[in-house]
């Protein structure tokens, strides 16, 4: 084998530079967009647990008061 065939050439050099420059990006990219859309999600999911568990709360109020267990499990169930 002489050495003609063994070099790459430019385009070939330049090629995969940019190919692995493009790849590195791109999953700094994704994982980047992955931690936010995690962050978001999780930060809504706590809001909406909140709502819920205070206006669970509130309406169960009265029925745990009067000690009316038969209400209170048809409004846990809603």
């Amino acid at each position: 084998m002489n050495r003609e065939t063994r070099r790459l050439g430019l385009k070939w050099k330049i090629g995969g530079i940019f190919t692995g420059v493009m790849l590195v990006l791109g999953l700094f990219a994704i994982a980047v967009v992955y931690r936010l859309t995690q962050e978001t999600l999780r930060d809504q999911l706590d809001k909406r647990a909140l709502a819920i568990a205070t206006n669970f709360s509130d309406a169960a109020a009265g029925h745990i008061a009067g000690k009316n267990l038969l209400a209170l499990h048809a409004l846990a169930r809603k």
